[in-house]
């Protein structure tokens, strides 16, 4: 029953419409029992738990994130995630030194055997997840600082983890690092290579609305007008059920 709702709040998420994709994980995260996710067999039911938090950080909920309970103790995965988020959230909001200490509060879960060891739904490793979401924070948050260079690393590995990850719909990393990526790449003035990361997004993931974003921006640095002018066609059919408007291929 829930993965019903999981699968609402990732298909409206593709379409850039963040009141239905985060009503969709609200529900997602309320149906499972909570004195289920402890249970021996049932701790995956931990990750519909967390899909609030991934929807609050792809739309710039911010402040609905700090206001966020803290998880109990012993589901440290969803404890790691909640620290991702509220790093998320305080790059957005420019807060450096806060950012910092919540990374490194997400970092110390990295090595956690109990993360590692729940699996989501028998397939992928929650540990991978939070390598992921280690690698996103300190790429966003050396890309806040002007550190390109060191940005663009932590990206790239980010992207490595994502793509260890056994198939799975709706996939368990929750949105495409290449996103991140592409957009920081933009910033660094690094347009060619955004360019690739986005068609390499779009070719998993055709006609999403914040790839093609993501890539008409890229087009037009370049100066290639036609084929930008196409690609904002193709945004435009993809976006058309949206209530965000975009400045970038990831909400930051």
């Amino acid at each position: 029953y829930p993965h019903n709702y999981h699968f609402l709040w990732a298909t409206a998420t593709l379409e850039g419409d963040s009141k239905t994709a985060i009503d969709a994980a609200l529900k997602t995260s309320q149906k499972p029992p909570d004195s289920m996710m402890s249970v021996c067999g049932y701790e995956t039911l931990q990750h519909f738990a967390a899909i609030p938090l991934y929807a609050f950080v792809t739309f710039g909920k911010w402040d609905e994130i700090l206001e966020f309970e803290k998880p109990k103790d012993d589901r440290p995965y969803i404890v790691a995630i909640w620290h991702y988020a509220r790093s998320m959230a305080y790059i957005a909001k420019n807060n450096l030194t806060d950012a910092e200490v919540e990374i490194v509060n997400l970092e110390s879960y990295r090595e956690s055997e109990t993360i590692d060891s729940l699996l989501i739904w028998g397939f992928n490793s929650a540990g991978i997840l939070v390598d992921i979401s280690c690698e996103v924070a300190r790429g966003e948050l050396e890309a806040k600082k002007k550190n390109y260079s060191a940005a663009i690393d932590h990206l790239k590995k980010a992207v490595e983890y994502e793509y260890s990850l056994q198939y799975d719909e709706p996939p368990t990393w929750f949105y495409p690092c290449r996103q991140n990526f592409g957009a920081i790449l933009i910033e660094a003035g690094k347009y060619q290579e955004a360019e690739k990361i986005y068609r390499e997004n779009l070719n998993e993931i055709p006609d999403n609305g914040w790839g093609l974003f993501g890539l008409h921006l890229a087009l037009l640095k370049q100066g290639k007008t036609k084929e930008a002018a196409e690609t904002k066609e193709r945004f435009e059919k993809a976006w058309k059920y949206a209530d965000i408007k975009l400045t970038s291929s990831r909400v930051l």
